[in-house]
């Protein structure tokens, strides 16, 4: 068995194998995906200078891998992993260990926090970030998905593309909704992947709340990575607006046909009104954190 450092191509390359071995709920990496399409979207959207990969080989055969994607100025990294071959538990468990080590020592210098995000019935995975330090968070969070609806022409025009003299209102707005996000008002902005969008609805000249997000025109789904409403239009159903009237428009540009979002189980506002909007969960999940352990 070695381990080997990889690059992109050498990570899609494993997209069959990161698929099939991250179906099962009980071993399911909450943070990256089971199908084998979405692995190297998701894979391919990593920015040159924001992720790292290591993997090990038993002879010529992939036995396993580890995936970071980070943000240096958050100083925050996201483990994707650990993805292992071995059914016995403690082949797993070791091999799972000396992945975690590479791919922490792998991160350039100022990331201090990581975090591991698993389905909640994946005990293994939970009892191994316990076992490496790792803090459960407090809550849940939960995957749903809509199919999209055919809405009125009404609702899909009240959300727009974020014009310049909201910038300053939706930056402010972020900021405060998602304080230390794994993406700051500015690079949603500033991006320039085709595949994210960024709506917001307005009232008047003020701004009353946002939605964005990323979309799969090959899997015909859309992410929503963040809804934000200003407190003033809370249960005024802005929320509801955005939801729909964006999937609605993303369904006319790019052909979806469900929208994704993870939710804190403890939201209940949040959750109530998008189970009322007919959405239904997929599944259960929970991060770990704790910090970065820097190589000796």
């Amino acid at each position: 068995m070695h381990l080997l450092d990889l690059d992109r191509a050498g990570v899609l390359a494993l997209g069959d194998f990161i698929a099939r071995h991250n179906a099962a709920p009980e071993r399911h990496v909450a943070s990256l995906a089971d199908a084998p399409q979405a692995v190297r979207e998701e894979v391919a959207g990593f920015g040159d200078d924001e992720f790292r990969a290591c993997a090990a080989y038993d002879g010529a055969e992939p036995a396993g891998i580890f995936l970071a994607e980070y943000d240096r100025e958050l100083a925050r990294a996201w483990l994707k992993g650990p993805i292992v071959a071995a059914d016995d538990p403690a082949a797993w468990r070791t091999l799972a260990a000396a992945l975690l080590q590479r791919i922490e020592t792998l991160l350039p210098a100022g990331i201090d926090q990581v975090q591991l995000f698993f389905d909640e019935r994946a005990l293994l995975l939970a009892d191994f970030a316990r076992e490496h330090g790792f803090v459960a968070r407090p809550y849940a969070s939960l995957s749903m998905a809509l199919s999209v609806p055919t809405v009125e022409r009404s609702l899909r025009e009240a959300v727009v593309v974020l014009p310049r003299d909201l910038r300053a209102d939706f930056a402010t707005l972020h900021e405060a909704t998602f304080p230390g996000a794994y993406f700051t008002s500015e690079r949603l902005v500033e991006s320039r992947d085709p595949r994210r969008w960024l709506f917001v609805h307005r009232a008047g000249a003020s701004l009353s709340g946002y939605i964005c997000g990323s979309v799969s025109a090959q899997l015909r789904e859309a992410y929503v990575d963040f809804l934000g409403v200003r407190e003033a239009s809370r249960r005024k159903g802005v929320g509801a607006v955005l939801l729909l009237g964006a999937a609605s428009e993303l369904r006319a540009q790019h052909g979806i046909e469900s929208l994704r979002l993870t939710v804190r189980s403890t939201d209940d506002p949040a959750v109530g009104l998008y189970a009322k909007l007919g959405m239904r969960t997929l599944r259960s999940m929970r991060a770990f954190e704790r910090a970065r352990r820097h190589p000796c």
